[in-house]
């Protein structure tokens, strides 16, 4: 290979170093104070893929500057290994119990036809799955004599729309949490106590963490790519991109801190589910999980992409976690053409339990 050709890689390698520092302190940092970390964490996967290319390439070229790489993506292991789950076992334990989560989209698919055909389907859907505990976020109340024949129990947040849980047994406790970082459609987050098949208590938290709101109208310039001459409306337009991706950012920091301080407190194990609103690479996924295991390292394959509307960038912002002794012995999103997100259902186990299980996701 010329010289030209490596110094040229190597700049470009030094500089793709450089963009994944603010990247790394993305996800141990919270960006309430830098609001700018959560756009690097959010781009984390995509430079973790360059390191992997540029390892690559120094490889095949036997250069030290291969070394560069290797470190990087040893030291943010923590950060991208929720993107993929390359794992091939199967679990020989019988699973006890299923929990699902989705948001539904108010019941509307995604050009929002509110047609009760429509909801019908996904509520059919939704029987497929069969969970005991079913978690809901953009739910609305006139859906709930659909569910109410297969989930006789649910608590619901204010008017019966919003955040809703619905079970085959009845609750113990329960309530509704406001957040002190409140937004429209975010107030606050729904909890309850779900009795299990086994005699068993898991505190379940449905959560659905402030989302960033675009008006596709409002960045049709970037939509017709990079100009030539970039003028100002093109950077008017990506400025406000990042602006609301930071500020909503440290908004779901300052969320998930106060639901992680609330499940450090519960008699019972916890089981997180919800629309995070987050990937795995950002200070909001790292906060939930340092006391709950995510599901999706336990028994997920691929890329578990949950959101709809990015089909070639897969996003897995819709999660369930858990705390021992239960873990997940099958995980599934059930893909459908609805809602601009897939739900996702798991199986749970303890390490007594024994035998075979599998999950059947069309």
């Amino acid at each position: 290979m010329p010289r030209g050709v490596h110094a040229v890689v190597l700049l470009v390698h030094l500089g793709w170093t450089l963009l994944t520092v603010p990247s790394a302190l993305a996800f141990y940092l919270s960006p309430e104070r830098w609001n700018s970390l959560g756009f690097f964490a959010l781009i984390a996967p995509g430079l973790a893929l360059g390191h992997a290319f540029l390892l690559l390439y120094w490889t095949t070229q036997l250069r030290r500057w291969a070394l560069i790489s290797a470190v990087v993506l040893a030291l943010t292991y923590p950060q991208w290994r929720g993107t993929l789950n390359l794992s091939l076992e199967q679990s020989a334990e019988q699973p006890l119990w299923r929990v699902a989560t989705w948001n539904v989209h108010g019941w509307r698919n995604a050009s929002w036809t509110n047609l009760d055909s429509t909801a019908r389907l996904m509520v059919q859907h939704v029987e497929k799955m069969d969970p005991l505990v079913l978690a809901l976020q953009e739910h609305r109340k006139s859906i709930h004599p659909l569910l109410a024949s297969n989930w006789p129990y649910s608590h619901h947040e204010k008017d019966q729309s919003g955040l809703a849980i619905y079970s085959k047994k009845p609750f113990g406790r329960r309530g509704y949490v406001l957040f002190d970082a409140p937004y429209r459609g975010h107030e606050g987050f729904l909890w309850a106590d779900c009795a299990l098949p086994a005699g068993d208590t898991v505190r379940l938290l449905n959560v659905h963490l402030v989302t960033t709101t675009f008006v596709p109208e409002r960045y049709e310039t970037l939509g017709r790519g990079v100009p030539a001459e970039p003028g100002n409306k093109w950077v008017r337009e990506g400025s406000d991109i990042a602006v609301r991706l930071g500020r909503a950012s440290a908004r779901r920091a300052m969320q998930v801190q106060q639901v992680a301080r609330f499940a450090a407190n519960s008699p019972h194990p916890v089981v997180w589910c919800g629309d995070f609103n987050d990937t795995p690479s950002s200070f909001t996924y790292r906060t939930a999980t340092q006391n709950a295991q995510d599901a999706f390292l336990q028994a997920g394959k691929g890329f578990g992409n949950t959101y709809t509307k990015l089909a070639l960038v897969p996003l897995r912002i819709d999660h369930i976690l858990v705390q021992a002794p239960w873990h997940a012995v099958g995980y599934a999103v059930w893909k459908q053409p609805f809602s601009d997100h897939h739900p996702v259902a798991v199986d749970f186990a303890t390490a007594d339990t024994l035998g075979a299980t599998s999950v059947d996701a069309p």
